[in-house]
């Protein structure tokens, strides 16, 4: 009789514990939806497009054209900011290989739908729509979707991945280090770097390239983030990542187009990444510097992008 006690005792225990575990991974699941969703809805911001002068049907339904934008915005301003990354990505779902060229921010161009020249970082001041029909019109590429981000949104997206393996050469490492001693740069072949230290090494400019380096490094640091963000590419850590970047990234793909891309991107490798390279020259008109691109030269780019998109 008294087992009999015990054991409809320990039964009942059993249920409650139980019982107790499921409301609280319920309500785990709840918040961590919560929070996921909040998230997301910051950082889901579709737009409207402006009108550009592009041929959207050159581009085959197996390719995506993403373009990468980094706002620079100082802190309290009300300055909306400009962008000190512009880079156009190709990636072709069928060869599996991805081309990127980047766009120096002072570089000379008419502003779409504004009747004015400028420099292309300006457009940002029109909205991303304006940026996008911008470069649409200065590439002749079709644009999909765009990627938004600022410092703190770069930063944390690095941090989240574990850091970037990359090559840093000394003097790079012993300018930004003299400049900037909070960092610790450090130098060498395939160093991993932490957010800030990716920061600070993608934004440098303090050589003989000037932005021309700066933009070299730019995709240097995004083929080494292809690389590490296998790590991140599961469901779960997305959501983990979206949660982080919340406040600092803006984009037109909603979830399941995020999920549905980093699902395709673990059939690409940094191995099969092609980086481009604008000629140009650097000049002023009334006293304000520019990077002029010619005709020529934006011709052959768009059609090395348009003989990638179009390979199968």
């Amino acid at each position: 009789m008294r087992n009999r006690k015990k054991k409809k005792k320990n039964s009942k225990w059993i249920k409650w514990s139980l019982l107790t575990i499921i409301v609280l991974l319920l309500g785990t699941i709840g918040y961590t939806y919560f929070r996921i969703n909040n998230a997301m809805n910051k950082i889901y911001n579709p737009i409207n497009r402006v009108h550009s002068e592009v041929d959207t049907a050159i581009k085959p339904d197996y390719v995506k054209t993403f373009l990468v934008l980094g706002l620079d915005k100082r802190p309290n301003t009300n300055d909306k900011g400009r962008t000190d990354v512009i880079m156009l990505i190709v990636m072709n779902d069928k060869t599996k290989k991805i081309t990127m060229v980047s766009i120096p921010r002072d570089t000379y161009v008419e502003i779409a739908g504004k009747n004015r020249k400028s420099k292309i970082n300006s457009a940002y001041g029109f909205g991303v729509g304006t940026t996008i029909a911008t470069v649409e019109n200065f590439t002749g590429i079709p644009i999909d979707h765009y990627v938004l981000f600022n410092f703190n949104g770069f930063v944390k997206a690095v941090d989240e991945t574990g850091g970037l393996r990359l090559n840093v050469d000394q003097p790079t490492a012993e300018k930004i280090n003299n400049q900037f001693p909070e960092v610790h740069l450090p130098y060498g072949d395939n160093q991993l770097l932490n957010g800030t230290q990716a920061l600070y090494f993608s934004r440098f400019r303090h050589d003989n390239k000037g932005d021309f380096g700066r933009n070299d490094r730019q995709q240097e640091v995004l083929k080494a983030f292809l690389d590490q963000s296998k790590n991140i590419r599961s469901p779960l850590k997305i959501n983990s990542l979206l949660d982080v970047l919340g406040d600092d990234v803006r984009t037109d793909m909603d979830k399941s187009t995020i999920y549905s891309i980093a699902f395709d991107l673990n059939s690409y490798s940094s191995k099969n990444v092609e980086q481009l390279k604008y000629k140009a020259t650097t000049g002023s008109i009334d006293g304000i510097s520019y990077v002029f691109i010619s005709e020529e030269e934006k011709a052959r780019i768009s059609e090395i992008l348009k003989n990638k998109m179009s390979e199968n």
